[in-house]
């Protein structure tokens, strides 16, 4: 995370970043959920010179947003 790789569509970007990050525990998360937020406070935008989805997060920012979207809390 806070690195800025390009990604064709929402869904590559969720597959490689947001879910590794949340590791064995990913599908007790809302990741739809994660991504519309992270969409929200632009942590996720379209970048159209490169067509496509970048994301821009520190970690701490991260973790405080997926805890909100824990399926199992």
């Amino acid at each position: 995370m806070g690195h800025t790789r390009t990604y064709t569509t929402l869904a590559d970007l969720t597959s490689t970043e947001i879910i590794p990050a949340l590791g064995d525990h990913a599908s007790d998360f809302d990741t739809d959920a994660i991504v519309a937020e992270l969409r929200h406070i632009n942590a996720i935008t379209y970048n159209k010179p490169q067509q496509g989805f970048t994301l821009d997060i520190d970690p701490e920012t991260f973790w405080s947003i997926a805890a909100r979207h824990d399926t199992t809390a």
